[in-house]
């Protein structure tokens, strides 16, 4: 905690929980501001309004860190706007059972601070209010020095998905996995094919492959990534990361088949009296922390393998032998592996963001510790809203 004049700063970590189908992702879009052209008479007359910003609020711009900066400057007030730093970063539709985040607040009033329980219930309650799918789940002290992305010591993601197959063993689906013109249509005419066999607690919250598949085959798959390997096979190049490190280092990559006690054993018939089986999986991959799209792309790749499309081998083949850890530079486009055309058009791009899950965020329990400096100062310390 540091003291500007008689107003008093301090550092707090948020844990934080939401659904991602509605926004476009965790991090706040770059702020951008139209410009109003009222020439509708085609005579000049909208010229002198062209340089004029239109009406918008920027805390409301689809994003979840939007919506929490938001709601937290509305129901705490503090004397600087709320700015979250993120620990991990999440694409729209992706959803958190735990992200992180660290935030700095000043209390308006001198030689006070907010009381974290108060923080909590604050903002969670103007998020319920809004209809926000968010939800605020911890709020601690910590030290001035601690951020929540540099202090992470690992991220854990799942990946859920479910398999539709007829119950006889023909299949006889349409597999719409391959990979070809439009092919992200093509797995959306296939998630609404099935939407309606689904859980209701499973829509938009899975994705869904035609079956069945090679679950042996699948498992080779994720012991082929565990350890460190160069991923630049799996990501998607921009302006950002193309001359990023692609070594990482996957300390956990497991599947598993889901117990869903829901389903019939026999299977669940269709609009057009089929039976068909369905079946759970979950992937779960831990590690310090991931490329751009990393994870969606690999899992589509072994799912690929699952399906038949491409062989273990041929995956073998996207990652690069040598990883050449001596080196102490290297970039996205010095080390890009080549595909052969013949697997490239075998290939699924990438699964959506709609099964993908961030479930942990790790950090050392002595992170937490808090500065001298504040224990110095807690004594006389007042919290906003004791009663609260």
């Amino acid at each position: 905690m540091s003291n500007i004049g008689t107003l008093c700063t301090c550092r707090y970590f948020l844990k934080i929980a939401y659904i991602g189908t509605r926004y476009k992702g965790v991090q706040r879009q770059t702020r951008r501001c139209n410009i109003i052209n009222d020439d509708d008479n085609g005579d000049g007359g909208g010229f002198a309004n062209r340089n004029k910003p239109k009406n918008i609020n920027n805390d409301e711009d689809g994003t979840i860190q939007a919506a929490i900066e938001n709601s937290m400057n509305r129901a705490l007030c503090p004397v600087y706007g709320v700015r979250l730093a993120l620990s991990s970063r999440t694409d729209s539709g992706v959803h958190a059972i735990m992200n992180t985040a660290n935030v700095d607040l000043t209390h308006p009033l001198p030689d006070t601070i907010y009381r974290p329980t108060f923080i909590l219930s604050a903002t969670n309650r103007l998020l319920s209010y809004s209809g926000h799918d968010i939800t605020i789940s911890d709020v601690r002290l910590v030290s001035s020095t601690f951020h929540s992305r540099i202090n992470a010591k690992y991220r854990s993601y799942k990946y859920r998905f479910a398999t539709f197959f007829p119950n006889n063993n023909n299949n006889n689906l349409n597999n719409n996995n391959n990979r070809i013109n439009g092919q992200i249509q093509q797995q959306q005419i296939q998630y609404d094919q099935y939407r309606s066999l689904l859980p209701i607690t499973w829509i938009n919250r899975c994705h869904i492959v035609s079956g069945p598949l090679n679950i042996s085959a699948m498992n080779d798959c994720c012991s082929l990534f565990h350890g460190r390997h160069n991923f630049c096979n799996f990501t998607t190049l921009s302006s950002e990361n193309r001359y990023r490190d692609p070594r990482k280092t996957i300390e956990k990559f497991q599947l598993y088949k889901l117990p869903i006690d829901t389903i019939d054993s026999s299977g669940i018939i269709d609009s057009n009296n089929e039976i068909y089986k369905i079946e759970f999986y979950e992937f779960f991959i831990q590690a310090n922390s991931f490329l751009y799209n990393q994870i969606r792309r690999m899992i589509a790749a072994i799912i690929d393998v699952g399906c038949g499309h491409i062989s273990i081998d041929e995956l073998r083949s996207m990652l690069p032998e040598n990883v050449d850890d001596d080196e102490e530079e290297i970039t996205m486009m010095s080390r890009r592996h080549p595909i052969s055309n013949d697997i490239y058009k075998r290939l699924s791009t990438m699964v959506p963001a709609c099964g993908l899950y961030l479930v942990d965020v790790g950090y050392d329990e002595q992170d937490f510790k808090l500065d001298e400096n504040f224990n110095d100062y807690s004594p006389k310390t007042v919290y906003y809203n004791e009663k609260s």
